[in-house]
Parts: structure tokens; C-alpha cells; sequence
């Protein structure tokens, strides 16, 4: 919602509203030229925007570090090179958002929906991923080291050149998923889902690969190094 006032100086004064899912008013700001401004004016302020609508929004290189936005609708929205780092995004709808190389540092966004969303060269070192969806997302050479995926759905996501270094993978869906060249070196793969993966010219130098099941996983010219392969699943008839 914009709406321009004549303030006591004879200026116009742009106030942007920025509301929650349900309609309702989370945050108004003054003095804006743009919803970009009033979402960095709110996260300034140290304002909770759990909730809010942000569908579509165009935040390309928004500060939004330390943003409260746990649950937020963002579908579609602009945040390519924002500085998003520590926020909290917990199961924030994100589906189709772009964030290539946006700074993710720590970010919080286990459970979030994150589908299809465009994450090429982000900065997710460390960032919490547990539960997330990310099923058909892009996220060519990214930085996920150290990143928590446990239980994550990474099923046909564009993982080529990424960097997984000790990333936590347990339990994580990856069937399918383009993992060539990408370094899992030290990552933990326990139980992880690789079944179709592409791991071409990948590293998994030390990573731990426990009861994950790597049938039909493609692996030429892959690093084994010192992998911990004892109880991997192979094919059908075999596993080591």
C-alpha cells in the first residue's frame, strides 16, 4: 500500500505499508522511495516481519542482515546480491525466488520452501537447511560449507560446482540431484538418498557415505580419496 502526504514543509512523503499474509498491517514506513527501503527502514528498526507479504518484491541488494522474516511469503521476489546474512527465514515460502549470489552467512532456513529458487554462487557457508525444500533449484557454485542439510529435499537441484565442504547431508533426498564437480569432501552423507545423482568429476575426499544409497549414481572420474564408504549401497545386489 503507497500513499503520498503533504508534510508541514510542502513535501511529499511516500509511506509504504508492508502486510502480513493475512492482510493485516505489519509495518508502515515513511520517508521511502521504494518497498526495498521500507523493508530495510523495518529491519533496521529491528522490527518482526513474520508473515509478511512479500510476494514478488523486488529486494535485489537489500541490507536485510539479521532480518526477522520467519514464515514470510517471498514467491518470486528479487533478492539477487542482497546481504541477507544471519536471518532468520525459518520456513519462509522462497519457491521460484532469486538469491543468485546473495550472502546467506548463517542464515536460518530450515523448513523453508525453496523450490525451484535460483541460488547460483550464494553464499550459504554454514547457513541452517534442515528440512528445506530445494527440490529443481539452482545452486550452481555455491558456498555451502559447513551447511546443516539434514533431512533437506535436494531432489534434481543443480548442485554443479557447489561446494558441500563439511556440509551435513544425513538423511538428505539428492536423488537425481547434478553434483558434478562438486566438493562433498568431509561432508556427512549418512543415509543420504543419491540414487541417479551425478557425480562426475566430484570430491568426496573423508566424507561419510554410511547407508547412503548410491545406485545408478554416476561416478566417473570422481575423488573417493579416504571416503568412508563401509555400508554404502551400490546397486541391488550389492553394497560395501
Amino acid at each position: 500500500m503507497n500513499n503520498e502526504n503533504k508534510n508541514s514543509s510542502n513535501k511529499y512523503t511516500k509511506i509504504v505499508e508492508i502486510k502480513s499474509i493475512s492482510g493485516g498491517s505489519k509495518y508502515t514506513a515513511k520517508n521511502v522511495g521504494s518497498l526495498r527501503e521500507a523493508v530495510e527502514q523495518a529491519v533496521s528498526a529491528g522490527v518482526s516481519l513474520h508473515g509478511a507479504n512479500l510476494q514478488g518484491a523486488n529486494l535485489q541488494g537489500a541490507n536485510l542482515q539479521g532480518a526477522n522474516l520467519p514464515h514470510a511469503d517471498l514467491r518470486g521476489a528479487k533478492l539477487s546480491d542482497a546481504n541477507i546474512v544471519s536471518a532468520d527465514l525459518h520456513s519462509a515460502n522462497l519457491r521460484d525466488a532469486k538469491l543468485s549470489n546473495a550472502n546467506l552467512r548463517d542464515a536460518k532456513l530450515s523448513y523453508a520452501n525453496i523450490v525451484s529458487a535460483d541460488l547460483g554462487g550464494a553464499n550459504l557457508y554454514y547457513a541452517d537447511l534442515a528440512g528445506a525444500e530445494l527440490s529443481d533449484a539452482n545452486i550452481v557454485s555455491a558456498d555451502l560449507s559447513g551447511a546443516n542439510l539434514y533431512y533437506a529435499d535436494l531432489r534434481s537441484a543443480d548442485l554443479r560446482h557447489a561446494c558441500l565442504y563439511s556440509a551435513r547431508l544425513h538423511y538428505a533426498d539428492l536423488s537425481h540431484a547434478d553434483l558434478s564437480h562438486a566438493t562433498l569432501d568431509n561432508a556427512n552423507l549418512h543415509n543420504a538418498d543419491l540414487r541417479n545423482a551425478d557425480l562426475a568429476g566430484a570430491s568426496i575426499d573423508a566424507a561419510m557415505l554410511r547407508g547412503a544409497d548410491l545406485r545408478l549414481a554416476i561416478m566417473d572420474g570422481i575423488n573417493v580419496g579416504a571416503a568412508q564408504l563401509k555400508g554404502a549401497i551400490i546397486s541391488d545386489e550389492f553394497s560395501l
